[in-house]
């Protein structure tokens, strides 16, 4: 953990509407699984919403933008190696309701991580084929869980089983957690890959 860019990211001269630390780990990683490549220049704004980050000193900016980075190359790597999804500090506490709590890495996570879909939303719709739409979405939904209670209940009603209480669902969603997040990247980076392959084909 990078506790020097969690520190900075939530310290009181931020502008409003920073990312705290885990949730930039979930916006990079749908950043790490975007259908195209994506510059620092169009990622590193988002994460400030769009404001001046308020830097002390070029010394500082240098160490957290090469944090910010290093948080990138990580998920990447982790990702290529199908490691899990997130890093032991972001995992889901045990008590599955806890992890809808305020405080909850997991849920500051799947805020990120929904947060980053959303921004390349656009991206998404113009490559993926229309009978991988739904596929998708599940994938979404899974590692968005605990974003929104109220979202993650009206999740479990859908599925329209008998009895199936909210944490109980819970610990089949975390149980797929891991699957999810490496389809949600196989999309994106089969759609990337080829891409690069047409453009290399056509000059």
């Amino acid at each position: 953990m990078n506790r020097t860019l969690a520190e900075f990211l939530v310290a009181d001269n931020r502008p409003k509407g920073t990312k705290n630390y885990p949730e930039v780990n979930g916006f990079l990683y749908a950043v790490a699984c975007s259908p195209e490549v994506l510059t620092e220049a169009q990622w590193k704004p988002v994460i400030f919403d769009d404001q001046d980050p308020v830097f002390e000193s070029q010394e500082e900016r240098d160490l957290i933008e090469q944090g910010l980075r290093d948080e990138l190359a990580q998920i990447e790597k982790s990702i290529s190696e199908q490691k899990p999804v997130m890093a032991e500090y972001f995992r889901p506490d045990e008590e599955m309701m806890e992890n809808f709590e305020e405080d909850s890495p997991i849920a500051h996570w799947g805020i990120g991580f929904l947060s980053g879909h959303q921004w390349l939303e656009e991206l998404w719709a113009a490559y993926l084929p229309p009978d991988k739409v739904e596929e998708l979405q599940h994938f979404i939904d899974t590692l968005s869980f605990f974003a929104d209670k109220n979202k993650a209940v009206k999740l479990c009603q859908y599925q329209k089983i008998v009895d199936l209480s909210l944490d109980v669902y819970a610990e089949t969603v975390i149980e797929n957690f891991d699957a999810a997040g490496q389809a949600y990247a196989y999309y994106g980076l089969s759609i990337r890959q080829a891409l690069q392959a047409h453009q290399m084909t056509n000059g």
